[in-house]
């Protein structure tokens, strides 16, 4: 709690540099800052109900700091998080892993400094590692831990028994050799007559089980010893590998994360899971209801769905060569620098007003628009126009959604740019289309190809705009 409120602070501090020449009026109200906070699933912060609950607590302190905060899947939650940094939208806070934020942000110089959030205590508390993590070879900290998960793996213990697998385990000291581990799988495999257990590797955070997995067999590792430079194909993973794939019983599939095989070992399609961690095993799981107004599934800490044990297990290894090593998982917070130009809309940036209008199922995504007077939104697209000194529009179905044209007509027709439109716009007002269009669509040909529009030399605009990008790609800034 005290270090959220520091981040929220410090956000606040690069916020307010704008404005520090200005000096509030004695009696004036205080202002209300909007912030974002996007969050992967770690812990409570995957919670809704749970994250409520704490801004709750923050609002008791700074009741003038309003927090927003979406949750991420891991599924999506990649593609749209660089979706929103992409389009100058990105959150004001992000909880994420180091990689994430230090490698894919704070290179670019896109988040703020948090070294000087560090007090003494703080480099007590948090483990050397783990900080090690969060900065940079300059001394720069893009990513406060929030929390550190050391994971490990897991078997279905009941499965083990039927398949005559547990003699292959020991679990007083939760460890087994590679050999071991072999020879579990294939009784496994004998038994199910199916897939056991499966490698995978897809998104940024989804490969750690894999990772630990490959490693420990052989003790291999994927970075050298100083931490510069990666040795992923050493003769020790190769070897794992090798291991891996002519084993029956186990599947490489990259269409996976860790999150999915954790879903797949609790319904016991798996009997064992590469990505575990003892929160994972003293918490309870939840299915949501099949049906409209059911109940939600309750499954008890330990169990799969159908109630078999879970017992947590060290990675297998090769006793000879390496002990067990397990797989850290780190994760902290991040801010972004959006104090001025980075944090605001082109709309409220340029000074304009923005009218929006669009059919039901197709409204802004609120995560990725700030509040404000800049943004008006209608439901009638004519009223939407009114007023407007430019009038622009975009197809009803983009390139990859062509099965959905039928769907999309019915939904959008009502949203055509037409005399009507240009009509209730200002006297002197122009069209404006990025091509290709489609006349008798989202535009009639007569606006289009009418006096008020400038397609045209809009196209042209753009033209001169990729010739420039295209010489600074080959060239470089030409002085």
């Amino acid at each position: 709690m005290k270090k959220l409120l520091a981040l929220l602070l410090a956000l606040l501090m690069l916020l307010s540099l704008a404005g520090c020449g200005k000096q509030a009026q004695k009696d004036e109200e205080p202002a209300v800052i909007e912030l974002t906070l996007w969050t992967f699933p770690a812990g409570d912060w995957g919670d809704p109900a749970a994250v409520e609950t704490l801004l709750t607590q923050f609002n008791s302190v700074y009741p003038d700091i309003h927090v927003t905060v979406q949750c991420l899947d891991e599924a999506t939650g990649d593609d749209k998080l660089s979706t929103a940094v992409d389009g100058g939208v990105s959150p004001d806070i992000l909880l994420a892993q180091p990689d994430r934020l230090i490698k894919a942000w704070g290179a670019e110089g896109m988040l703020a400094d948090l070294s000087d959030m560090w007090d003494d205590a703080d480099k007590q508390e948090v483990n050397a590692a783990c900080q090690s993590v969060c900065f940079t070879r300059d001394g720069k900290c893009y990513a406060y831990p929030f929390a550190m998960n050391v994971q490990c793996m897991a078997i279905n213990y009941d499965a083990f028994v039927t398949a005559g697998a547990d003699q292959y385990i020991d679990l007083e000291t939760r460890t087994w050799t590679t050999e071991q581990f072999t020879q579990a799988v294939k009784a496994l495999q004998s038994k199910y007559g199916e897939t056991v257990a499966a490698v995978y590797c897809s998104g940024q955070n989804g490969d750690q089980g894999t990772r630990a997995l490959v490693t420990n067999l052989y003790g291999g590792q994927f970075a050298n010893d100083s931490y510069t430079g990666y040795v992923a194909n050493s003769e020790a993973n190769q070897q794992a590998l090798t291991l891996l794939r002519d084993t029956k019983g186990i599947e490489f599939d990259d269409a996976i994360n860790g999150q999915e095989e954790a879903a797949l070992f609790y319904h016991e399609s798996l009997k064992m899971s590469f990505c575990w961690s003892l929160a994972q095993q003293l918490a309870e799981t939840v299915d949501e209801p099949t049906e409209e107004g059911g109940e939600p599934v309750v499954h008890p800490a330990g169990k799969t769905v159908n109630g078999q044990t879970i017992e947590f297990m060290a990675f297998p290894t090769d006793p000879e060569i390496s002990q067990p090593r397990l797989q850290g998982d780190i994760w902290g917070f991040g801010v972004f620098d959006n104090g001025d130009q980075e944090r605001i809309e082109a709309a409220k940036l340029l000074g304009f007003k923005l009218h929006f209008s669009s059919p039901k199922g197709y409204e802004l995504d609120p995560a990725l628009t700030l509040a404000g007077d800049h943004l008006k939104v209608f439901d009638d697209p004519v009223e939407c126009c009114r007023g407007a000194d430019l009038v622009t529009t975009d197809v009803w179905t983009s390139m990859g959604y062509e099965e959905e044209n039928a769907v999309r007509r019915e939904a959008f027709a009502k949203w055509q740019v037409n005399a009507d439109s240009m009509a209730a716009a200002n006297q002197g007002a122009v069209f404006m289309h990025c091509l290709p269009a489609h006349r008798g669509e989202e535009v009639t040909a007569d606006v289009i190809d009418g006096p008020q529009s400038v397609v045209w030399d809009e196209a042209e605009n753009r033209l001169h705009a990729q010739k420039a990008i295209m010489e600074y790609c080959l060239l470089g800034r030409v002085e």
